[in-house]
This record gives C-alpha cells, structure tokens and sequence, in this order.
C-alpha cells in the first residue's frame, strides 16, 4: 500500500507538470496543444487520484478498515469517474494530436521562408509533446494494473457487472463459487450464483435496494459448486448509475463457510452444554466467578444463572478455603497439568449439601482465559463405595471363610477368616490354587466329583479334610458355586467354608458318650444277672465245703479256689455295676479333705515304697455330696493305674481346689455343666498315654496292660462313679510326660451362701492390658482369646512359638503378658519364655498345662516364681490368675 501511495502521488505530480505546462505557450501564436477542454478532464482525473490517494493514506494510518466492500460502496464513483476520465483524456489526445499536427503543418508551409529558422525549434516542441502525452498514458495504465492488483489480492471476491453483463471477476471469486471465470463471465444474472432456496431473497432484496437508494444490501446463503460442495457465503450488492446512464452493479462476497461451521459446531456445543445431566461451569480464571452455568447445574443448586453470575464457587460452601481452591486453578494455569480432579462438598440454595467430584481445565472463552468445570454429584458412587465396603468388612468378619476364584481354579481372593483358621497369609494364597490345602485324607476321585459338578455349572456342597500351615487337620462344611456370565458360562467361582472341627470333635465326644453309655447299661446289666449266679456259685460251694469231711484236704483245696475265683468275679461285677451307675449310692454330705485323708494310707500301701503319695488339700474347701466310698474306689483305681505307669518310681499327687465352672467352659467341653465345683486332680509323671489310647481309655475292658495284669475296668469304673454323682471328668496325656485327671464333683445343694467358697461371689477381675497368648491347640487358643477379650484385654494370638516371636517383633503395641503353653511341637514355653524376655525385659510370664503343677515344678525350677494355671480352667480360674501374673499378686 505504501508503494501504491508512492506512486500515486508521483502521478499527481506528473498530471500538475502537464497542466503547468500547458499553460505555457511555446512561443508562437498558435493554439496551445493542451487546451482547456484537455486540462479540465486532467483536472478532474487528479482529483479523483487524490482522493483514491487519501484513501490508501487512511488505510496505512489505521484510520479506514480495509474493507473490500465499504471501500467498493464508499469510494465506487471515484473509481468509476477516474476510468471515464483516463479514456475521454485518451480519446481527446489521439484526435489531438492529428489536429494539431495539420494546424502545425500548415503553418510551417505559410512561414517556411519567414519562419524557417523556428523550425528545428518547433520539431523540438514537438518531441517533447509526444513524449509528455505518451508518459502521461503509461503512468494512467500503471495506475489501472495496481488497483486490479490490489483487487486480486484481496480475501473477497469481486463481481462488477455493467448492464447485466459481468465486465470483471477477480480470482477470489471464482474460488468461492468454484466456478471459472469463463462460467462467470458468460453468466447473465448474478442470482444464478446463489442456491435456489435463497434466490428470490435476493431479488427482492435487489429490487428494495434500487427503489429505495440503499448504498447495498446483504444476504448470507449456501452457494453450490461445480463439484458439489457448497459453501456459505455473504453476498454484498451494490448499484450504481453514471452521468452517462449507464447501470453498474457490484457484488463482494465473503466466505463464511469455516465461520458458519464453527457457529454451528459452537451452537452444537451449547446445547450440550445446556443439556448434560452433569453440572458444567465455566469460570473467570482471574476472578473465579460464575460466566456460564448449565441447566443441570442451575437446577441441582436452586439458583438461577443471574444470581450465579455474581458468585464464586466459595459461595457454594465447598469445605475447601480460597487458598486451597487458588492453589488448585494455578495448576491448571500454569500449564503444569491441564486436567486437575478433586472432591468438594456443594451446599444448595436451601441449605442442602452433596458432595461432588470436579474436573478443571483452562479454556479460551470470548477470548479470555476461563476455567471449565465439570463436576459430578457423586452422592450415589459413595453410598454404593460405603454399600461395598460394608459388604467387603461383613465378608471379612464373617467367621466362614470365603473364597473367590477364577474359572481355573486360581484364588484371587480370600478373607481375614481364611488367615485365622488355616494359619496362611493372604499373600501366600492369592494366585495359587486350593490343592495346597489337601491333607491327603481324600482322593482323586472326590475331587474330581467336586470339579464334575461345578463344571456342570451345579453348586457343590460337601465336607473338607484340609491341612493347616502347622500341619494340623481340620474339618470344613464347603458350599462352592460357580459365578456365571450373562451367558451363563462359568467364570469364577465362590466358596464359604465354614470350620467344623469343633463340631466334628463334640460329634465324636458324644459318640463316645452314647458308646459308654450304652456299654454302661450292657455291663450294669450283665453285671446283676452275674451277682445272682455268682451267689448261688459261692454258696452252694461254702455249702458243698461243710458237707465235706476235713480229711478230704484236696476236695476242700479246690472248694476254696472256686469260692475265691467267685469272689474275684463278685469284684469284677461290682466294677462293671459301678461303671453301669447301678451299684449301690449311698450319698452324704461330706469333705473331700477328709476322705482323701482316711484313703492316705491305703494308697502308700497299693502304690509301694517307690512312688512317693503327696496331698494338698484346700482349707476352704466347699462339702460335696457323694458316697465316700466312691471317693476311696476313684483314689485306688487311679492309684493302680499310676502304679503301673511309673515302674521305676516317681510322685503320685492329689490335689483339691474350689472352681466354678461358667458358660465358656460348659462350651467346650461336652457333659460339664455350669456350677459350683470341688476339684480333684490327680497327677502322677508316669509314661503317659498317646491321643488313641486317649479316645479308650473310659471304655471298659480297654487295657494296654498284659493279659495277666489287669481287667481294663478301673477307669471306666472312675467314669461310672464320676457321672453317678453328677460329676465331670477330663484327662490330659503325652507319652513321657505322665497324666492328669481332673475329676469335678458338684457342691452340695441347699448351702447358704455365705458358705460358698468367696472364689464364686467375687466379681471377676477384669483388665486392659496387651496379653500375647501362645497355644498350638486351636480350640483352646481361640477360647482363652474369647474370654481374656470379654475381659477387656487386647489379646495377640499365635499357634506356634515361631509366629509368637514374630509377633513380639513386629508388633507396635506394648505387650505386658505372655501366656503360652509349656508342650508345643516347635518350642517349648519356657524357652520361648526366655527367648522373649531377651526381647522384653519387662514382660511379664504365665504358663498353662495340662499336668499337675507341682510335678512339672520339680524340673529344674522351671517356672520359677512365674504364675502357672492347669488346663482345662474356667474363665474365672483365668482371670484370677491373669491379674496375679500381671500384679504380682
């Protein structure tokens, strides 16, 4: 533009040279070549320059908008009058020229002779017209090439039609309709551009433009192409009229097409906007209020877009302060990430709150720098997250374990139940199969039944024998059901295993129970029908003996052996009617203390010199109800029993105490009940039993003595007497480590209770101390747990010396007691009791056992002063020695 400037002033120039010049005649009397008909049209065309020239000034100052079409409508009859003045100049100055060439031709003729020495000057004049008027041409056409040029450069296209004829058509324009020119060109009417929908619109629009004078009028409309495409446009029409009448129409035309697709992509994306379910906000990043705010959004808050406009999300109470929000839109708006996700709590126009989670990002909007929030009621996802944790935390208390697996068997998930029963970290068992499990016990063809049924895609439903990490077995009811998809294809499978153990081992108790019980009856039976031919045996023989003269020595010798064999059977029957709880009762209130003390004697004389006999009685001991001869028979019968346990020697010790029996106790140990109790324990450190000899060792006529040496009825006898009297019975063995029986016989009834053992009316001594109980046996393990936590205690529990270490190791809390038992496959108590007191000091020591304490004491001062409690105990037992261990009371 600048150059053009340039060059048009330079023309200006020009044109006033010539008109300067022209005023000046050449120095003969002759009419100037430049007359004043020639001078006003150069006149005319340098105003029209000038004009033009000050348009392109403004346009470089910034003062005009370079506008194709508001230049074309404002500045249309400067461009029309400039090219009629360029061809009436160049008219004029061809006829001109010839004109006054004759009129100089002329003169030269007339005044050859006169004037012959002007002639040179006059072809010098000459020359210099021509070359003048030849410039002048040159520099109009250079003037009418820039401004085609500055058409062509420009994003609009132009159209100028003259008389219904298209005269020019810049490229632009062909581009936009995607026509040629040649198409154009040979076009009649301007409409035939414009689509068939829109066209009449133009007409009339052209029609209202001429009749009322309006400098143009506009349409926007979709054109179609050659090939198909169409674009949209906005057509710009103008008309113009010269002196002369000719008619000029002008049309600009702006592609629109990108402008009117974003428009609707925009209008598209409004609507989204206004339609989504979620709430979406667009923010002032430099103020954070509210520009636009959704439907959603409005009506989930209650207020309306005005009242929102004049808020910032603070106002929405979000739990979050103005720093902690600001802080969250830096980091969007320094570009160090450019989607930040958060939850907030949104408060209601009524008060009502919900929380929510926000997505923020930057975002150009009307040309500012915005934030766009889409945010997201998420009151659902946490009752449904709050739902499956609820659910996940019932699974994982459940007592069962559960098990998930994939459609190969594969664990992917067991609960906390699973770690408690079977000994095994979670992590030890996700992404192995169940098959470690196995104990062995059942075979393939069991197994292969159970996976034939959930292939069948059928829940199966049996019983386990699995193998615990420690190697124990335990029992397990399992009902496993395959999950299936949506076409009913198994993909997991789902097992709840339920530990019977305990249930299996009262099963067998009671077995046992209905076994003695039916034997009891059998015996007591065969026992009476016995006693009656027992004493026509024995009497007819003391009868057939007097009969006898005395010199038959050897008649009376065999006499007497058939009357003592039948005093050994009389024996033997009273045993079996014993067991069978029919011989004879003859209860009384009496005191163990004393009846122990009259069998004293008796006992030292049936166990020999060898095995030393020791009482301990309690002082404050309860009276019982119960024959005292029975007491005398159980004494003698376990004393025997000991007698031939300890061949080499050794200690033979009875103990009595006061216990009462409670809930936990009664629990697990079937045919006790709970009540006031004396106890008899009776102990001995003899060679002990093994767990199968155990299971016999009630039942009348089991003996492991040799045929000669015993008649395996004593201890049933014992269980005969014991539940005669309403009494409790349990046994605790290992081979070489000797045996105790605890025999538990009910106080008497009707006592006051003032005469009650004060051991019964205290409260039981409660705690909260952290109490780390070690115990290989399950049932026993997890019953002390139960009652020191009803206690009030914390109790850590391990099945093994090595997890008890473990424990002591990684444990944050501060454990204050050891309770652990003293025979355990892996470590004994009491070196785990020194091994944890090199790890704590200050801990304190209690040990439970199944023997008597004092023969165990005898070990080298194995306990020491530590306090010690005989199994099985009750859950007040428990607690009276938990507090002296840790009291030192």
């Amino acid at each position: 533009l600048k150059d053009i400037l340039k060059d048009l002033k330079r023309e200006i120039n020009d044109i006033n040279t010539v008109i300067e010049d022209s005023k000046k005649p050449p120095g003969f009397s002759v009419k100037p070549i430049i007359d004043e008909e020639v001078r006003k049209y150069l006149e005319k065309y340098k105003n029209h320059i000038t004009r033009v020239s000050s348009l392109v000034s403004k346009i470089i100052a910034g003062n005009e908008s370079f506008d194709t079409a508001s230049i074309i409508n404002r500045y249309a009859a400067h461009f029309e009058n400039l090219l009629k003045e360029y061809s009436n100049i160049k008219n004029f100055l061809k006829e001109g020229r010839k004109e006054n060439f004759m009129r100089v031709t002329a003169i030269f003729w007339g005044m050859v002779v006169v004037w012959c020495t002007i002639i040179g000057a006059f072809f010098i004049f000459l020359y210099y017209f021509l070359k003048k008027n030849s410039e002048t041409m040159s520099k109009i056409e250079i003037s009418e090439e820039r401004f085609r040029y500055m058409a062509e450069s420009i994003q609009d296209g132009i159209l100028i039609i003259e008389e219904d004829k298209p005269v020019y058509i810049n490229n632009r324009m062909c581009e936009i309709l995607g026509r040629t020119k040649e198409e154009i060109l040979k076009t009649k009417k301007a409409e035939e551009f414009i689509s068939a929908q829109d066209r009449e619109k133009m007409i009339e629009l052209k029609r209202e433009a001429i009749s009322k004078s309006l400098p143009y009028v506009e349409i926007e409309c979709w054109n179609e192409r050659n090939d198909g495409t169409l674009a949209y446009v906005q057509h710009r029409y103008s008309a113009r009229k010269t002196e002369e009448g000719k008619t000029y129409r002008y049309i600009v035309t702006t592609d629109l097409t990108e402008k009117k697709l974003a428009e609707e992509r925009m209008e598209h994306l409004a609507k989204i906007f206004e339609s989504s379910l979620n709430e979406i906000y667009i923010l002032d990043a430099e103020t954070l209020k509210f520009i636009e705010v959704n439907k959603a959004a409005r009506d989930n808050l209650g207020y309306s877009l005005d009242e929102l406009r004049e808020m910032t999300p603070l106002d929405l109470k979000p739990e979050m302060t103005w720093e902690k929000i600001r802080e969250i839109t830096r980091e969007v708006d320094s570009g160090e990430k450019k989607l930040v996700k958060f939850q907030a709590v949104h408060t209601r126009k009524d008060g009502s709150k919900y929380p929510v989670e926000i997505y923020i990002q930057k975002i150009l909007y009307e040309s500012k720098p915005c934030h766009l929030c889409m945010v997201l009621d998420i009151s659902s996802r946490i009752e449904a997250e709050e739902e499956q944790k609820r659910l996940l935390e019932a699974i994982n208390q459940s007592w069962d374990i559960i098990m998930i697996t994939d459609k190969e068997g594969v664990i992917t998930y067991v609960n906390d139940s699973f770690e408690r029963i079977t000994g095994y970290k979670k992590e030890e068992a996700i992404g192995r199969t169940p098959a470690f499990l196995k104990s062995g016990l059942q075979d393939e063809n069991f197994y292969k039944e159970l996976w034939a049924t959930l292939l069948k895609g059928e829940t199966w439903k049996g019983r386990l024998i699995n193998r615990k990490k420690d190697g124990s077995l335990y029992n397990e009811d399992a009902t496993i059901s395959p999950i299936k998809d949506t076409k009913g294809n198994n993909i997991s499978y789902v097992a709840v295993m339920r530990d019977v153990s305990r249930e299996v081992e009262m099963e067998a108790q009671l077995l046992q129970a209905q076994k003695m019980e039916a034997i009891g009856r059998l015996a007591g039976g065969i026992a009476h029908d016995f006693n009656n031919l027992l004493v026509g045996i024995i009497g007819y023989s003391e009868l057939l003996k007097e009969t006898l003269p005395s010199e038959m020595e050897t008649a009376q010798r065999y006499i007497n052996e058939i009357v003592k064999a039948g005093e050994r059977a009389s024996s033997l029957t009273k045993q079996l009617l014993a067991f069978g709880r029919k011989q004879i009762f003859r209860p009384q209130i009496i005191d163990v203390n004393n009846a122990l003390k009259n069998t004293e004697m008796m006992l030292k004389r049936i166990i020999g010199e060898d095995i030393k006999v020791e009482i301990k009685t309690n002082e404050n001991i309860n009276p019982i109800k119960a024959d005292p001869d029975h007491i005398s028979q159980i004494m003698l019968n376990l004393a025997t029993n000991a007698r031939d346990a300890m061949p080499n020697g050794g200690k033979f010790i009875i103990e009595t105490t006061n216990v009462y029996l409670d809930e936990f106790f009664v629990k697990n140990h079937r045919g006790a009940k709970e009540g006031a109790y004396v106890l008899i324990t009776v102990s001995d450190n003899g060679c002990g039993m093994d767990k199968e000899t155990l299971s016999h060792v009630f039942e009348p006529f089991f003996t492991t003595k040799d045929v000669d040496k015993g008649t395996g009825l004593g201890l049933s006898t014992v269980y005969g007497i014991v539940k005669q009297n309403n009494g409790y019975i349990s046994v605790y063995s290992e081979i070489g480590r000797g045996t105790t029986f605890k025999i538990y016989l009910p106080v008497a009834e009707g006592m006051k209770k003032e005469e009650i053992s004060e051991l019964f009316l205290d409260k039981i001594p409660e705690g909260n101390e952290t109490i780390l109980v070690v115990e290989d046996e399950e049932v026993v393990r997890k019953m002390t747990k139960e009652i020191l936590e009803q206690l009030g205690y914390k109790v850590l529990s391990a099945s093994n010396a090595d997890e008890g270490l473990l424990i002591l190791k990684n444990s944050n809390e501060n454990i204050d007691l050891l309770l652990t038992d003293i025979v355990m496959p892996d470590m004994r108590g009491d070196i785990l009791a020194k091994e944890i007191k090199k790890l704590n000091s200050g801990i304190k020591i209690m040990f439970m056992s199944g023997y008597a304490e004092a023969i165990i004491a005898k070990e080298d001062g194995l306990f020491g002063d530590n306090v010690v409690i005989q199994k099985p105990f009750t859950s007040r037992e428990l607690a009276i020695k938990i507090r002296k261990a840790i009291e030192g009371s």
